[in-house]
Order: structure tokens, then C-alpha cells, then sequence
């Protein structure tokens, strides 16, 4: 299970955005390790990757949100896509009135909480723009 490319380059361009790229890793082995750090302890600059972070952000409230069932075989195949066709069309029943949020409102609460995480570390700026 795997983001589309399209969200993807979505969660990448905003990264981009932010000011945030120099900080993403500059290859997937080099994000592996950085990872590998971070799960033994290393929560330093050093291993921060806020591509990596908002990425497993996204995974980890989909895992909450819908349970280890998002990872069936017959799931969809992005569940930012899902994400966006429930915010279209609502789940289903005539009387649902819940806001279901898209695909790229999940990017940009990842990337709110990265730019936020980057501050505290203070790699960022806290000053507004």
C-alpha cells in the first residue's frame, strides 16, 4: 500500500512550499537510515526528514482513523484518493451531514505539524511571514 504518485507530488510540493525540502532526505536509502536512527533513539536534527515524518503522519491517522483493514487487499489502492471521493460524495447514506475531509486537507494538517515540529527544532523561523 502505497500513496499515488499524484498525492505524492502533492505532499512534496508542499513540503517545497514551506521551506522545508532541504531538510528531506536527498535519496530513499539515505530516508531508510535516517528512519533506522530515529527508531533506535536518535531524534536529532540530523534525522529529521519532514517528507518522511508528514508521510508516516498521513499513514498513522489512516491506520487510526479506518484500522489495520486499510491494509486488505481490497483496499484502494491510495487512500488519499478514498479520502477525496468521500469529501465528494459523502459516505453513502443520503442523511450523512459529517464533513469528510480530502486527501489534501490529510497533507496539510502533515504539513501544519511539520512546519511547527521544524520551528520548535528551530530550523524554521518562528516569525510570521
Amino acid at each position: 500500500m502505497q500513496m499515488c504518485q499524484t498525492h505524492w507530488d502533492k505532499l512534496k510540493a508542499r513540503i517545497t512550499e514551506e521551506g522545508l525540502m532541504k531538510f528531506v532526505s536527498n535519496s530513499g536509502e539515505q530516508a531508510i537510515e535516517k528512519t533506522l536512527q530515529q527508531s533506535m533513539g536518535d531524534d536529532s536534527n540530523a534525522t529529521y526528514d519532514p517528507l518522511m515524518a508528514a508521510n508516516m503522519a498521513i499513514w498513522g491517522n489512516l491506520l487510526s482513523q479506518f484500522g489495520i483493514g486499510v491494509m486488505a487487499a481490497d483496499a484502494p489502492p491510495c487512500l488519499l484518493c478514498f479520502m477525496d471521493e468521500a469529501a465528494k460524495n459523502g459516505c453513502g447514506d443520503p442523511d450523512c451531514t459529517r464533513k469528510h475531509d480530502s486527501g489534501m486537507d490529510w497533507i496539510e494538517y502533515a504539513v501544519r505539524d511539520q512546519v511547527e515540529e521544524a520551528k520548535k527544532r528551530g530550523l524554521l523561523s518562528s516569525a510570521v511571514n
